[in-house]
């Protein structure tokens, strides 16, 4: 059923506004995103849109697609989401030394498996 809240079909405009904010403040954290038109047989079409296509051999219609682009500089979203969050200070001041140890130890197996994951080419 989805969420009533949201516009259907919306999210690629936001993306591709995303992109060109993006773009136009030059942070470089969205990549490219762009609206194109396609058509292609295996997207799904209303049934009289696909038997004029098989029959009669007419074009299918193009629907709006994102098309994102990815640069060669773009990091990597493993490196993103394996990284421990930060302790904050406060939280470890009251923490035994135990419990400390043992926060300390699972951070840096968390950065060890991190930096043993090849960045995905």
């Amino acid at each position: 059923m989805g969420r009533p809240c949201l516009i259907p079909n919306f999210s690629a405009y936001s993306e591709v506004g995303a992109s060109y904010l993006d773009a136009r403040l030059a942070l470089h954290l969205v990549p490219r995103t762009e609206l194109v038109s396609l058509a292609s047989p295996s997207f799904h079409y209303d049934y009289k849109d696909r038997m004029a296509h098989e029959r009669q051999g007419k074009e299918l219609p193009e629907k709006v697609c994102v098309a994102r682009y990815a640069s060669a500089s773009a990091s990597s979203p493993v490196r993103l989401t394996l990284a421990p969050p930060p302790v904050p200070a406060w939280l470890v001041a009251d923490l035994p030394a135990r419990l400390h140890q043992r926060l300390r130890l699972s951070a840096r197996a968390s950065l060890a498996f991190a930096s043993a994951c090849p960045a995905r080419a």
